[in-house]
This record gives C-alpha cells, sequence and structure tokens, in this order.
C-alpha cells in the first residue's frame, strides 16, 4: 500500500487557502478588529440617538455590535452604567474639542472665547448632531441619582469651569456670572429651535454680544 496520497493539486491548494479568512464577510472582519466593549459603545451610541435611551434593549445593542448579552454585560454591569459609558465616551470628543480650540488660539484668549462661540453658534443650528440627540435624550431622565443625569451634571461642571477660565482671560469682569449666563442663553436656544435655525442665527448673536458688552472691564 502506498503511505502517501502524493501532493496536493494546485487548484486544491487554493481551494483550502479560500476557506480561512477570505470568506468571512466583511463586517464580520471589522467587527474582529475592534475590541468588544469599543463595539458595544459604538452601536449603543448610533442606537441611543436614533430611538432614544428608554427604547433600545441590551439585546438589540449586542446584536448591533456583532456581540451577546454576556459579553455586554461583562463590560457593563447594567444598560444605565452602559448609558453612562456611552455619554462620557461622547464627552471625549467634546474635551478634544475644547484642547483644540485652546491650542488654536495660544496668547489669544479673546479669540478662543469667540471660536467657542461659533462652535456653540453651530452646534445650536446642528439639532442632528450625534452628541446634541444624545444629550437632549439623556436629559430625559427625571431620577437625579441615574448613572446618565450624574454623568450629564459632572459634564456641565466641567464645561462651565472651562468657560469660566476662558472668559477670566479674555478680561471680562464677573467672568464667572458672565459663564454661567452664557451658558443659560445657549441652553435656552437649545430648548428654541422651534422658532426657527434662521431667527436664532439672527437673534442668538446679539443677544450674546449685549451680554458679553455689559461685562466689559471700564
Amino acid at each position: 500500500m502506498s503511505s502517501a496520497a502524493g501532493p496536493i493539486p494546485k487548484n486544491r491548494r487554493y481551494v483550502m487557502a479560500n476557506t480561512s479568512t477570505d470568506q468571512v464577510p466583511p463586517a464580520e472582519k471589522l467587527a474582529s478588529s475592534i475590541p468588544p466593549r469599543e463595539r458595544i459603545l459604538r452601536a449603543a451610541g448610533e442606537m441611543f440617538h436614533k430611538y432614544g435611551i428608554h427604547a433600545v434593549g441590551v439585546e438589540a445593542i449586542a446584536a448591533a455590535a456583532q456581540s451577546n448579552k454576556m459579553t455586554l454585560y461583562r463590560h457593563f454591569a447594567s444598560k444605565e452604567m452602559l448609558i453612562e459609558a456611552t455619554i462620557r465616551e461622547h464627552h471625549k470628543a467634546s474635551e478634544a474639542a475644547w484642547k483644540a480650540l485652546h491650542e488654536a488660539h495660544l496668547n489669544d484668549p479673546r479669540g478662543e472665547l469667540n471660536g467657542w462661540l461659533e462652535m456653540m453658534y453651530a452646534y445650536i443650528q446642528s439639532p442632528d448632531e450625534p452628541t446634541c440627540k444624545l444629550m437632549d435624550k439623556a436629559l430625559d431622565v427625571s431620577d437625579a441619582e441615574h448613572p446618565a443625569r450624574v454623568a450629564l451634571d459632572e459634564i456641565k461642571h466641567i464645561h462651565l469651569d472651562h468657560l469660566i477660565g476662558m472668559c477670566r482671560a479674555a478680561g471680562f469682569k464677573n467672568h464667572e456670572v458672565l459663564a454661567i449666563n452664557l451658558l443659560i442663553v445657549f441652553e435656552g436656544a437649545r430648548e428654541s429651535r422651534y422658532v426657527g435655525t434662521h431667527r436664532l442665527a439672527l437673534l442668538l448673536p446679539q443677544t450674546v454680544q449685549t451680554l458679553m458688552a455689559s461685562h466689559e472691564p471700564h
């Protein structure tokens, strides 16, 4: 009896090689290259943005992330903790924007503050921006102890501290009061989009400039 089957034909070698990762669907290849926690956060952010934080279950999020509930709960103890983590993940982008703004206006505090104002004008007129809609939906949480509310409150305090620092560096008097009032104006504008983006684009800068003028040093 022959102890060897002989060399594998060339065409057969090709078939064997082609049964590895070459036949894995592109979406699965992409998913396998991204850590599970990051995939889950991405999927959660997209689905919370589209459907709201109350309408989406963990099973749907796990499926969208090409994962499963066991893996999801290994990284996040509950859906509430996943919502919090998603909000904090979006906050990283905000912090990067603050840093980039500061670096773009070194030794020019007025320019930095004006740059922030331009960012806020654009933000107010972009209601479909993912971070904006995610924050809107998270604000629907009435429980003050809910992780999402806690995260939002912390982020708002961080933003206020950034803005107070900018107003101080720009030389405005009562800089803390000015910063608080600016945030109140923009929060109000965010809730008043029903008046139309055209009117907001016209009236909001006028309101802001009047407010800032009242805090100019004399």
